[in-house]
């Protein structure tokens, strides 16, 4: 083997040793280029680079050049020529090859003789650039060194190819590090909006339950626990509620609280007695009418189902509603539309119904007088509101509730209640439920002073649950003479305790209000006021 072919080997091995050691793909190139230089004994060499957007190449490494930074349009130049063509070149004479340009002198101030050439590829055939060698210093370039520089080359390329490599996974790690990065943040806010939801959650659970005590449901015991609990079910649904109730219990609280924690609390929530409006005057106030529909509809008017549009409708008292009427209401809960009096056009609405009442509307269906098909279409969630003698524990803390109430109203420390006072309270069988107590407390608090004892409150109170043998018939009665005598006691007590009020007293006694007159007056029953006495 020749001293020259040796040099090339061995030469070609310590590149390929600093390919293998060298991680930095400048400073292996940079070492590239010396090698090249010192084996080939070149006057100087560039390593040119392809701008494929401007087609030209773009001097990465030039040794021993002043110029900082040579450019050359692909094709021209026996650079831009290997560029284009592929192929390596060595030319003795610069001068007279037609295809060099002697620009690159000019930039550079060398003056070139001898030159060689290769292209730098792609393991795929693509050209990266060029490897170029200028004026040897003795002879000109051979096949040899052109052979040789094209191995100088390909190792150009793979470390060129290696650079790119490089550049992509660290862009790629940076893009991998960004994203972790952000989704950590994200994952952080997230958690963090997540305690803040939580906690939102928890104070709208405790407002919730605060504005439910706030209006009277209040409470330790079992069946309010398990009440408020079927509240907090309930809510999150869009199905009808159908809430039974003895009168004063509180129905229209538990709708309210229904509606507060539904999706729907940012609506309105509107109510309606059926029981207080005029048949003729119900279907107007719920569905609304049009202009000129009846005697005094002076303007379009829009019904209580449409006002509650997005939010949620109490119908108080369902049972009292004529059949004609339920069977146009049946109509909302199918097809979510309503029809104005006087009008043509169907309307679509988008509201939650919650109907209450304190009748037995299963007998009412069996009677005729409530539609069953309705019935099923309001009782999809049924809430049964227990009374307060089903609930005697949660009497104190509703006494204590009430006199803060008044004291807030009044401006007035709260009043007192002695032992003896609450347990007259608490014996009573409040047939009026909450609603009796409240006003019980409200009127004790007028006649009391800082302290309420036995004195101040009702008769009603102080009389307490009668005896037994005072309830029981006297030996020898017959089963209906007592069935009567108790029927007259019940309507005699519930007229006593509405202060004469006809429709209070058959509301609490669970039947119709013409059938409680006819029964008062069956049994000779006083103290009912007839329409126009202040009922």
């Amino acid at each position: 083997m020749s001293d020259r072919a040796t040099r090339d080997r061995l030469s070609l091995l310590r590149a390929a040793l600093a390919l293998a050691q060298t991680r930095d793909p400048e400073a292996l190139l940079a070492r590239i280029m010396d090698e090249v230089t010192r084996v080939l004994e070149a006057d100087r060499s560039t390593l040119f680079l392809l701008d494929a957007e401007k087609h030209e190449l773009v001097s990465k490494i030039a040794q021993r050049s002043q110029a900082t930074v040579i450019r050359v349009p692909v094709g021209r130049g026996l650079a831009g020529h290997v560029a284009k063509t592929g192929t390596a070149l060595a030319v003795e004479n610069a001068y007279k090859d037609p295809r060099f340009s002697p620009e690159q002198d000019r930039a550079s101030g060398f003056r070139t003789s001898s030159v060689a050439c290769a292209p730098i590829l792609t393991p795929d055939g693509r050209t990266l650039g060029v490897l170029e060698v200028i004026n040897r210093r003795e002879g000109s370039f051979d096949g040899d060194d052109v052979k040789l520089l094209t191995a100088f080359a390909a190792f150009s390329g793979v470390a060129l190819d290696n650079a790119r490599l490089f550049e992509e996974n660290r862009r790629h790690a940076e893009r991998v590090e960004a994203l972790t990065r952000q989704m950590k943040e994200t994952l952080e806010r997230r958690t963090a909006r997540l305690a803040v939801v939580e906690r939102e959650l928890e104070t709208s659970r405790r407002v919730l339950g605060q504005s439910t005590g706030a209006r009277g449901i209040i409470g330790r015991s079992q069946p309010i626990r398990d009440l408020h609990r079927m509240i907090e079910r309930v809510a999150g649904s869009r199905e009808p509620v159908l809430i039974f109730g003895e009168s004063g219990t509180g129905k229209e609280l538990v709708a309210r609280a229904i509606h507060l924690g539904s999706r729907r609390s940012h609506g309105p929530f509107v109510t309606e007695n059926c029981g207080a409006v005029a048949e003729s005057l119900l279907e107007a106030e719920l569905f609304g009418h049009t202009k000129g529909a009846f005697t005094g509809a002076d303007r379009d008017r829009p019904g209580l189902i449409e006002t509650a549009g997005g939010g949620t409708l109490l119908l108080d008292e369902i049972g009292e509603m004529s059949v004609d009427m339920q069977k146009k209401l049946l109509r909302v809960l199918q097809e979510g539309e309503v029809r104005p009096v006087g009008a043509r056009e169907l309307r679509k609405v988008d509201v939650r119904i919650v109907a209450a009442t304190h009748r037995n509307l299963d007998e009412m269906i069996r009677e005729k007088t409530f539609r069953e098909d309705l019935f099923y279409r309001l009782n999809v969630i049924r809430l049964t509101i227990p009374p307060l003698r089903d609930r005697r524990e949660d009497i104190p803390l509703l006494v204590t509730h009430f006199l803060q109430q008044v004291a807030r109203e009044s401006g007035r420390p709260a009043t007192e209640v002695s032992d003896a006072a609450m347990k007259r309270l608490a014996r009573h069988a409040w047939p009026g439920n909450v609603r009796e107590l409240q006003n019980e407390i409200r009127r004790a608090c007028v006649l009391a002073d800082a302290l309420i004892d036995e004195e101040h409150l009702s008769p009603a109170v102080l009389e307490g649950a009668p005896r037994l043998a005072d309830v029981l018939p006297a030996s020898g009665t017959t089963l209906k003479a007592a069935k009567l005598a108790l029927e007259a006691r019940m309507i005699e007590g519930a007229l006593k305790r509405s202060g004469g009020n006809v429709a209070a007293a058959a509301r609490e006694l669970g039947v119709h209000r013409p059938q409680l007159s006819v029964l008062a007056k069956k049994h000779g029953v006083r103290g009912a006021k007839e329409p126009g006495q202040g009922e």
